[in-house]
């Protein structure tokens, strides 16, 4: 796997943990935010930014190996390796980064401390919910994909 397809293949792989780990930094940090009731701070703020940033240069990525790829042609809803890598990981990464999306809109617009935590932690648990069940894990039989 060389070339241009491989590095995308091996960078989407890659920023996959930076997406985990900021994201679920961000979840953990609004958690902490609910529980000891303190202000919103500018790592809340830039875990939140982040996470969405991320997200979004996965999302682009993702996008451009699907179409380069060409497995929409391919897509036979019986082949269920097909329809995960045609249907599945696709729609689930763009709801789960949606969801995201929305959380940081929600968090953005929201006046009180308490309920920006919530929508971070409503809206980027579901989020990364689907993420985790749409990723081509390892031990996922035939769809799995190397741990980098």
């Amino acid at each position: 796997m060389y070339g241009f397809h491989g590095y995308l293949v091996t960078s989407h792989s890659g920023l996959r943990w930076l997406l985990l780990i900021i994201a679920f930094g961000s979840i953990g940090y609004a958690i902490n935010g609910l529980i000891s009731k303190r202000e919103v701070d500018d790592i809340d703020d830039r875990l939140n930014k982040f996470t969405v940033v991320f997200a979004h240069i996965q999302l682009v990525i993702g996008l451009i190996l699907y179409f380069l790829t060409h497995r929409y042609e391919n897509i036979v809803m019986s082949d269920s390796v097909s329809r995960f890598w045609g249907i599945e990981h696709l729609v689930g990464m763009i709801v789960g980064i949606a969801l995201i999306t929305v959380g940081r809109a929600l968090y953005k617009r929201r006046k009180s401390d308490t309920e920006k935590f919530k929508a971070t932690v409503i809206y980027f648990s579901l989020g990364m919910l689907i993420i985790l069940a749409t990723i081509p894990w390892p031990f996922r039989e035939a769809l799995g994909r190397a741990w980098f």
